[in-house]
Parts: structure tokens; C-alpha cells; sequence
């Protein structure tokens, strides 16, 4: 296309190079902005994976909570707390241990032991991949029986029953 008139060439450059900078300017901000939300894609990804990575690495546990709950009588009998604390769900084994250790350091391990080969399912109804359990221990400042819960839940990644708290 030859164009000899002067004044259509300055009208098509002063309207075909603004518009050609608009164009790539909508295609760089169309990039951007489609490169950010695959940064953030990946990140809420890697995000997602970190929190379920401890849950589907979780082993520890019965087939029925009751496996469970004798599996974690048996290993606190011999003593070994952080096994121990391994049957409560990955949200919950830091606390778990500590609770465990502070019963043994006031030489309560093996009374809680005791009450706690006491368990029984709970008439209350439970959610969906729930069980509530319940053990009666003596309270020594109350003077009086109470019930602690124990609520199990199902790891849906590993197939096996965890102790909630």
C-alpha cells in the first residue's frame, strides 16, 4: 500500500502508533496478569499440599477407634510417650506428648491409665468420619466421678482412626 498524500500518512501515524502501543500495552498487562494468577495458583497449591502433607503422612492407628485406643493404652503401658502421642491426629501430637509428660512427671500415668481402660462408646451421635468415646476417672479436687470425651475421627488419607482429643 503506497499512500502519497501526506496528510492521510501523518493521520495514519498519529491514529496506527498510538494503537499499537495501546495494543501491546493490553497485551503485557493481559500477560501479567495471567502469570500472577498462575503464581498464585501454584502458591495456594503448595500452600494446600503443606497443610495436608502431615495428614497423609499419619499412619499411626487402628482400623476401629477402639484399635486405635488399644494400641494407645499398650504403648503408653510401656512407656513410650511419643509413640504414645502419635495415635492423637497431627493437629494435636505436641500437646498430646506434653499432657503425657506432665501425667508422668506427677506420677499420674498409670492411674490415667487405669480409668482409661474404662472406655465406652458415647450414646451422643457422632459427625460424619466421628466417634465419641468416654472414660470415668475420680477427680481428687471435685471428691466425685467425672467423664472425659475422646473423640476419633478417620483419617480419609491413610484409612486409619485418630484420637481428636
Amino acid at each position: 500500500m503506497n499512500i502519497k498524500n501526506p496528510i492521510i500518512k501523518k493521520v495514519l501515524i498519529i491514529i496506527l502508533i498510538p494503537l499499537a502501543i495501546f495494543l501491546l500495552l493490553i497485551i503485557y498487562t493481559a500477560g501479567k496478569n495471567i502469570w500472577g494468577g498462575y503464581k498464585w495458583q501454584k502458591a495456594t497449591e503448595e500452600f494446600q499440599e503443606s497443610l495436608e502433607r502431615p495428614y497423609k503422612e499419619d499412619v499411626y492407628g487402628g482400623k476401629t477407634p477402639e484399635e486405635t485406643w488399644t494400641m494407645f493404652l499398650d504403648t503408653l503401658k510401656k512407656g513410650d510417650l511419643e509413640l504414645a502421642s502419635k495415635y492423637y491426629d497431627a493437629g494435636h501430637q505436641d500437646k498430646a506428648k506434653e499432657w503425657l509428660e506432665k501425667l508422668k512427671q506427677n506420677d499420674e500415668l498409670e492411674q490415667t491409665i487405669k480409668e482409661m481402660e474404662g472406655l465406652r462408646k458415647s450414646e451422643r451421635k457422632s459427625l460424619e468420619n466421628q466417634a465419641n468415646y468416654y472414660y470415668n476417672y475420680y477427680d481428687q479436687e471435685f471428691k466425685q466421678e467425672l467423664s472425659s470425651i475422646i473423640i476419633f475421627y478417620f483419617n480419609p488419607y491413610t484409612k486409619v482412626w485418630k484420637i481428636i482429643w
